[in-house]
């Protein structure tokens, strides 16, 4: 894995934090990755493998997002948990990243502004942000995928901004990890930032959906929700040391 540092911080500031430094890589779209066949044992009826969510701050608004972590593979991590004298083996804190666009089109966003700032506490504990993502309806266009490199003791989080166009309304959150004292880990997995619902304006719950297996469109519809509403999705990926 790739071991760039990745807490230099810039000058910049906003809103009480530092735009946020080396580490974070523009690449243009991440490389490919062939589509897993479904796991053994998806659960249908509308309940994920994995539902685990991430805690939103909200910042003001009342953003229509929520972010989960919605599923696991074994290729997501090198290496073997077990070492050759049976000994567990621990996680590298280091995590790479992919992160990629919309799944199924804008959808009801096509018209909107939205912002993706990862944030991460550097090592003098100062909280520092850089910008991953966005997408700019009126200039600018859809950001291309981007790979970075963390460390999950050191990445604190995801503040997801949107500005509707219908309204003007801005909306904000911070989706919290455990670098920022409250959330889980970034661990290995399969990550989902969806919302709003079609059906309600609200956030759509990490439960009412499967895993399908894959990377590219983990989300699979049940028997008493569509996915009525647009998501975006990254992978993270670790390695036993």
């Amino acid at each position: 894995m790739d071991r760039r540092a990745f807490m230099t911080a810039s000058a910049a500031t906003s809103v009480g934090v530092a735009a946020a430094g080396t580490g974070l890589g523009w690449f243009g779209d991440p490389p490919v990755t062939p589509v897993v066949t479904p796991v053994d044992g998806v659960k249908g009826g509308g309940r994920a493998l994995i539902a685990e969510p991430i805690t939103a701050v909200d910042l003001g608004g009342a953003l229509p997002f929520a972010l989960a972590r919605v599923g696991e593979l074994p290729s997501l991590t090198a290496g073997q948990a077990l070492g050759a004298d049976g000994a567990i083996r621990s996680l590298s804190p280091i995590r790479d990243v992919t992160w990629r666009g919309f799944v199924g089109g804008l959808k009801s966003l096509a018209d909107d502004q939205l912002f993706i700032d990862e944030v991460v506490v550097t090592a003098d504990g100062v909280a520092a942000r850089h910008m991953l993502w966005s997408h700019l309806a009126s200039a600018g266009g859809t950001s291309a995928g981007a790979t970075f490199t963390a460390h999950d003791d050191a990445f604190a989080g995801l503040e997801v901004t949107r500005v509707a166009a219908a309204t003007g309304k801005r909306s904000s959150a911070f989706f919290a990890f455990a670098a920022s004292g409250a959330g889980p880990q970034l661990k290995p997995g399969v990550y989902v930032l969806a919302g709003p619902r079609a059906s309600t304006g609200l956030p759509p719950a990490s439960s009412d959906h499967a895993f399908t297996g894959s990377l590219a469109e983990p989300l699979q519809p049940s028997r008493l929700h569509a996915l009525d509403f647009p998501y975006l999705t990254f992978a993270v990926y670790g390695e036993w040391v």
